[in-house]
């Protein structure tokens, strides 16, 4: 199963990806594709297993969601400071 969600507005996705282990039990894992990722900083695009699994499929989705966001605001800078960032 899969999923793409649009993280703040600058081209940022995250593609979700979710294999069954068990009855209605999922194991997830988050790839993360950005338009602005700075060159510096880790190549966009491996996939991150998410850890302390298996989960239900609609905490897999959220727990993946939440790391890939976690990963864009640590390529990023948190959003009200983004301006200001220097690497």
């Amino acid at each position: 199963m899969q999923r793409t969600i649009r993280y703040r507005g600058c081209g940022c996705e995250i593609h979700v990806d979710l294999v069954p282990t068990s009855a209605d039990m999922f194991d997830a894992s988050f790839r993360v594709e950005c338009a602005v990722s700075p060159k510096q900083l880790s190549p966009t695009g491996a996939r991150v297993p998410v850890r302390n699994g298996p989960f239900s499929r609609g905490w897999a989705y959220l727990m993946a969601e939440i790391a890939g966001q976690s990963a864009i605001d640590g390529m990023l800078g948190p959003r009200d400071s983004r301006s200001r960032h220097v690497i």
